[in-house]
C-alpha cells in the first residue's frame, strides 16, 4: 500500500506542463497564463485625488508648520469627477472640487492638496497642511501577473482582462481533494492526448 507522500510523488511524476496555446480574447477566460504579462504604461497615467475634497496649491492656502494655520476662501471654479478621461489645470487662486480616484487638477501640491468637505461658493476651512493620502501615478507604474506554475496557485484571466490576446495553456484540468493541507481542492492541468 502507498503512502500520500508515494502517491503524491506518483502523480507530480506523472504531471509535465502543457504546450502554450494561442486562443483569442473571447475564449480566454479561464485559461493559466504561460507568460508574465507586463502592462505598457502606467496605471493610471496621471496623479490621481485619494479622497473627496478641493484640489488646491499650497501658495493659495498659506504657509504649513506647526500651530493653527490661517483660514482661507477661494472660489471653485470647477468640479474633477472620477469619469474625467485627463487632468484639467488649476488656476491661481481658486480650488476644484474633486472626487476620490478623479485626476488631480495640474498644480495642484500633492502634499497637501485635498482639503476634506463641501462648500459649492467658497473653500473656507481651517487647514493644518497635513499630508492627504494621494494616489501617485508613480504607485501604479507598469505591473506585472506572474506567469502561474503547474500545482502552484494559477493566475487566471476573468472578462475583464480580455483586453489583450495573449499566450496561454490551453485548460486540460481535474480536482482532486486536498487530503494534505484540508483546505481547498487542487486543481491540477494536464496535456490530453488527441
Amino acid at each position: 500500500m502507498r503512502s500520500v507522500a508515494e502517491h503524491l510523488a506518483a502523480v507530480l511524476a506523472a504531471a509535465h506542463p502543457v504546450a502554450p496555446l494561442d486562443v483569442v480574447l473571447a475564449d480566454a477566460d479561464g485559461c493559466i497564463l504561460a507568460e508574465d504579462v507586463t502592462a505598457p504604461a502606467d496605471v493610471p497615467s496621471w496623479t490621481v485625488a485619494g479622497c473627496d475634497g478641493y484640489a488646491v496649491r499650497s501658495a493659495d492656502v498659506g504657509p504649513s508648520g506647526p500651530g493653527p494655520a490661517p483660514e482661507v476662501a477661494l472660489p471653485v471654479v470647477a468640479d474633477a469627477p472620477v469619469t474625467s478621461s485627463a487632468p484639467i489645470r488649476l488656476v491661481v487662486g481658486t480650488a476644484v472640487l474633486v472626487a476620490a480616484g478623479a485626476p488631480l487638477p495640474i498644480g495642484a501640491d500633492a502634499d497637501h492638496a485635498i482639503i476634506v468637505g463641501r462648500d459649492e461658493e467658497s473653500l473656507a476651512a481651517s487647514l493644518s497642511l497635513n499630508k492627504i493620502a494621494l494616489d501617485e501615478s508613480a504607485d501604479y507604474t507598469k505591473f506585472t501577473v506572474d506567469t502561474s506554475h503547474l500545482f502552484g496557485f494559477p493566475t487566471t484571466l476573468d472578462a475583464s482582462a480580455r483586453r489583450l490576446l495573449l499566450d496561454l495553456f490551453q485548460r486540460r484540468s481535474f480536482e482532486m481533494p486536498n487530503i494534505l493541507f484540508g483546505q481547498e481542492n487542487l486543481v491540477f492541468s494536464f496535456d490530453e492526448e488527441e
